[in-house]
């Protein structure tokens, strides 16, 4: 967390106190979005393990590279990426990357509708990616009384 911190301040100035709480929420569920993914990965078998794991990294990746694009075409005023696509990769689960670029290059952090609708994409991949865990793993869930 620190470490997100500073590489937020390393690019502007300090962030506000109520900024750096909104951080903190989004940080906190990326984190459980990456440790869901990881419990998902746990139960399947191996060769599946690899491309599960594979395909969000890539993902994230991908998606980082759109929203580092896009906020440096702003910049230079040049042709923009739509947000039906942003919208798609964070329903796609890449999300996670796509949120913390944004925070780091402070790209379409204010900016309404995007960050509501960006937010139930979000929040649909995770509800998907918890079903998956539960069909995958439902020992998981069930607690054993004795």
């Amino acid at each position: 967390m620190i470490i997100v911190i500073t590489l937020l301040t390393c690019f502007g100035e300090p962030l506000p106190l109520m900024r750096k709480s909104v951080l903190k929420l989004g940080v906190i569920i990326c984190i459980a979005f990456v440790v869901s993914v990881t419990l998902v990965a746990m139960t399947l078998p191996q060769i599946h393990q690899t491309l599960f794991v594979s395909y969000f990294t890539t993902l994230n990746l991908i998606t980082v590279l759109f929203t580092w694009q896009d906020k440096s075409a702003a910049i230079k005023g040049m042709p923009r990426i739509s947000e039906l696509r942003f919208y798609v990769l964070a329903c796609c689960g890449g999300w996670p990357g796509s949120y913390l670029i944004q925070q780091i290059r402070r790209h379409k952090t204010q900016k309404q509708p995007f960050r509501t609708i960006f937010w139930i994409c979000s929040w649909l991949n995770i509800i998907v990616c918890l079903v998956l865990l539960t069909l995958y793993n439902p020992a998981l869930f069930i607690t054993h009384t004795n």
